[in-house]
């Protein structure tokens, strides 16, 4: 009644009604860092360097394994945070350059889930700000992240699960050997056994230009 009554008198705001992001299609890639694939594994304990999420970034099209950044979680948070992603991203733009587009799933860095309003995420507006256009998988279609899911299995096979690391800083190294190897070195099946930077040497330095110096521009 005496909600009826505040209503009545308009002394009580209307609620928001919940909106959708809008949001790009997926789409496929026909050239080398056309799209790239983004995620986070999930929490791993390795010796010496504690509880680990590693970013991985994969090339839908040559299959290069772009980044794979290992955030040691500490303290009282138990997931990446933004700037940990925007670290992932930045590794792989040094080495190769920015990406046409950039597919995610639905995580809440990536995504608003906390409130109705249809704004992007601080990460999203700094990825549109660098004109990294993003598109967003159908919620409950893991497999749509096909090719990231892949690289979680065989870094953390290569990385985490093959030998022990002092500290992270030797984990981290350990990590970009590994990538390096894969991306020059190990065969892939998919590209007739030949790694993928040999299969196509156009993407060694194929995404568009990054300086780390005018990104505030």
């Amino acid at each position: 009644s005496i909600n009826r009554q505040l209503k009545s008198t308009h002394k009580v705001r209307s609620y928001w009604k919940e909106e959708k992001l809008p949001e790009e299609p997926v789409v496929f890639s026909s050239h080398p860092h056309d799209v790239w694939q983004m995620d986070a594994e999930g929490n791993k304990l390795v010796p010496n360097v504690g509880t680990v999420s590693t970013i991985n970034v994969k090339d839908t099209y040559s299959k290069a394994y772009v980044s794979s950044y290992p955030c040691a979680l500490a303290g009282n948070f138990n997931h990446p945070k933004k700037e940990h992603y925007q670290w992932a991203l930045r590794l792989g733009m040094l080495e190769f350059g920015r990406c046409a587009r950039l597919q995610l799933d639905h995580e809440s860095i990536y995504y608003e889930n906390t409130n109705k309003t249809p704004y992007p995420t601080p990460f999203h507006l700094w990825a549109l700000g660098m004109d990294i256009p993003l598109s967003f998988t159908p919620k409950g279609k893991p497999y749509k992240q096909g090719a990231v899911e892949r690289e979680h299995q065989t870094m953390h096979r290569q990385a985490c699960s093959a030998r022990t690391h002092e500290n992270w800083d030797g984990f981290f190294a350990f990590s970009q050997q590994r990538r390096r190897m894969l991306n020059y070195h190990i065969p892939c099946r998919v590209l007739g056994n030949e790694a993928p930077l040999k299969a196509f040497p156009e993407a060694v330095q194929g995404g568009k230009p990054y300086d780390p110096q005018h990104e505030e521009d």
